[in-house]
């Protein structure tokens, strides 16, 4: 069940990240509201600083969208983040 969970999800991802990198604004939304909150807490729980963790989250993100043609697929958007 997890593995179908997985490939619905990389699915989901790899459409995602298509239309991220044919410029579409509202996919570029979609993909801050889905990941954004879940690199907050994943560096939060690291540098345990919200400062801090707001820097972290801001390079990643805007490292992300800059190089979002490199995502293949092969595991989730959130695994390649």
């Amino acid at each position: 069940m997890t593995d179908q969970i997985d490939e619905v999800t990389r699915a989901r991802d790899r459409r995602l990240a298509r239309r991220m990198c044919l410029g579409e604004e509202e996919a570029i939304a979609a993909f801050c509201r889905e990941y954004l909150p879940k690199v907050y807490r994943f560096a939060l729980a690291r540098v345990r600083v919200e400062a801090d963790a707001d820097d972290v989250v801001q390079i990643v993100m805007r490292n992300a969208a800059r190089r979002i043609e490199t995502y293949r697929g092969e595991a989730t958007l959130l695994t390649w983040l």
